[in-house]
């Protein structure tokens, strides 16, 4: 499911990203997967508040994250906003 997510997410298509984290995170609820994929859809629709949350949730399973620790610090300064806009 991570990988399809994965996949999904590249293709644009975040609803469809968000159900199959959803699903991976059923099956593995301590999934860092699951949940930093989660927290990078909630950011790619704007919801800063809920990826931040999704990226600290991360972290929790799986403390050295990279790609979480960068985005959680992205937003930390921004909290209205998607930092990949550019």
């Amino acid at each position: 499911h991570g990988n399809l997510g994965a996949c999904l997410l590249e293709l644009g298509d975040g609803a469809a990203a968000e159900r199959a984290f959803a699903a991976q995170q059923r099956l593995e609820p301590r999934s860092a997967e699951a949940s930093n994929g989660l927290a990078t859809v909630a950011l790619a629709r704007g919801a800063v508040e809920e990826a931040r949350r999704g990226y600290q949730q991360t972290l929790t399973f799986a403390p050295i994250d990279i790609v979480a620790r960068r985005d959680l610090a992205m937003i930390a300064g921004s909290p209205d906003r998607d930092p990949r806009a550019a």
